[in-house]
């Protein structure tokens, strides 16, 4: 399979899994089937359980870590939801059957761009098989990310100090 292709996003709304699907699906040209939607006490997979919806996550679980996973044929799409304090950690990710071209990677880039630009993002990272550590705060995340292709900041939040820190391209918002 190809690389997976990542995000990492926060906000203090949940429903922004919501726009990273609906790019992902636009992508893909095609909408997927929901396998799973699971919350849990922690990466440890501590007490796990299925539930219904991500209504149901919001209001029951919202302590807790969602994962919902997608697919359609051999395309897998995935995100990740943890909540600290008033803000939503949101990583989808994405897994094709096929390679996708610098061209077509390019175009998921900025189809991304256009549906969080007049969100309510804080940041998001975006690359292939990323590693962004969100709860580190803005300094430390950015000095020990690895392989994010671009970042998107809020404006209100980007300091000349960060320029140092960012190992690449990225974009006020």
């Amino acid at each position: 399979m190809a690389e997976v292709i990542e995000f990492c996003a926060v906000s203090s709304k949940l429903e922004i899994y919501i726009k990273f699907i609906r790019v992902i699906e636009n992508f893909v040209g095609e909408s997927f089937k929901i396998n799973s939607i699971q919350v849990m006490d922690d990466w440890n997979y501590t007490n796990v359980l299925d539930i219904e919806s991500v209504e149901v996550y919001k209001d029951l679980y919202d302590n807790k870590i969602l994962t919902l996973t997608m697919e359609n044929g051999n395309n897998h799409v995935g995100v990740d939801v943890e909540k600290i304090g008033e803000f939503y950690i949101v990583e989808p990710w994405l897994n094709v059957c096929n390679e996708i071209t610098n061209e077509d990677y390019k175009r998921l880039i900025g189809n991304v761009v256009n549906e969080l630009k007049h969100d309510e993002v804080e940041f998001c990272a975006i690359g292939k098989e990323i590693v962004v550590k969100a709860e580190l705060g803005i300094p430390d995340m950015l000095k020990n990310a690895h392989n994010v292709d671009l970042w998107l900041i809020k404006s209100t939040l980007w300091t000349k100090e960060y320029e140092k820190m960012v190992k690449c391209k990225y974009l006020l918002i």
